[in-house]
């Protein structure tokens, strides 16, 4: 469904050249992937949560809860549609919603959702980071080995930190795919530099990963 959804807003973008898409996404949708993904054991990547610009996808009300924005339009006299399935508790994400972020307020005596939404956009910070310094480390680790044993998508052009635009400079290291990695300086890498140098080279040598 994002997909499709996706795919729709982009088309009406380029049909009437337009430069970006915004959607309407605040910080109670960031808390709410915040807790989906933690409790799935999303790393840091996954804790970025939403990420404020995504290609041509910008978030402009990620600081503003969702109490916030209607508040704003009702005071502005602009009326809203609600998705009906925003209220079906089959979602794990309304249970999140309705269930768990009330219950963590209650527990914490405070509303936790501008807490969670910074801590979400601290972690893309340092995912970014990161990601860049992997990036530089596979470059210096790629040994080129052309005829020898070639892995499967091997000549295909791939980005290694990500498809995306890094998350906190709007940027994207490049690199040319290579055949294999030297060991040794991989060992010697943190394990988070290591571990994310490794997934950059699999998605290089096999397209995009899980």
């Amino acid at each position: 469904a994002r997909e499709a959804r996706e795919a729709a807003l982009e088309a009406v973008r380029d049909s009437r050249g337009l430069s970006l898409i915004a959607t309407g996404h605040t910080a109670s949708d960031q808390a709410e992937t915040l807790l989906m993904r933690l409790s799935r054991g999303a790393a840091l990547r996954g804790a970025a949560g939403i990420l404020e610009r995504k290609g041509r996808v910008v978030r402009p009300m990620l600081a503003l809860a969702r109490d916030e924005v209607r508040q704003t339009l009702r005071q502005l006299g602009v009326a809203w549609c609600d998705d009906a399935m925003n209220a079906d508790r089959s979602f794990f994400r309304v249970r999140v919603r309705h269930e768990a972020l009330p219950a963590l307020t209650e527990a914490a005596g405070f509303d936790v959702t501008r807490g969670l939404s910074r801590f979400a956009a601290l972690a893309a910070e340092d995912d970014a980071w990161l990601e860049e310094e992997a990036t530089r480390a596979l470059v210096r680790l790629s040994l080129p080995m052309a005829g020898v044993g070639r892995p499967i998508g091997a000549g295909r052009e791939a980005a290694i930190a990500s498809s995306e635009p890094t998350r906190a400079r709007g940027t994207t290291l490049r690199v040319a795919p290579q055949d294999a990695l030297d060991v040794v300086g991989l060992r010697a890498l943190a394990a988070p530099i290591r571990r994310r140098a490794l997934h950059g080279f699999l998605r290089q040598q096999l397209g995009p990963l899980s």
